[in-house]
């Protein structure tokens, strides 16, 4: 069954979301960081310790019983240590 635009749940998410805009309007105004407009907050690059997430990533495989030599699976720490470098 399809939700049609005016549902109560539509409704819900659209107020959540207004709630946490006024939120961090008003965060942003009492820190004096604002004078009403949402700041654009600069972001300082994360120092990501890559060898430790290939580590991590290969004792996850071991930790669910996994051979992280298996085939199919020698390149996914590599993957699961770029995926989070790019997210961080």
């Amino acid at each position: 069954m399809w939700l049609h635009a005016e549902s109560k749940y539509t409704k819900i998410s659209f107020e959540c979301k207004e709630k946490w805009k006024d939120m961090n309007r008003n965060h942003l105004r009492s820190n004096g960081q604002s004078n009403g407009h949402i700041a654009q907050v600069e972001r300082q690059p994360k120092q990501v310790d890559y060898p430790r997430l290939l580590a991590l990533g290969r004792e996850l495989l071991l930790a669910i019983g996994e051979d992280p030599e298996r085939e199919g699976l020698r390149e996914t720490p590599r993957r699961w240590a770029d995926a989070w470098r790019e997210f961080i």
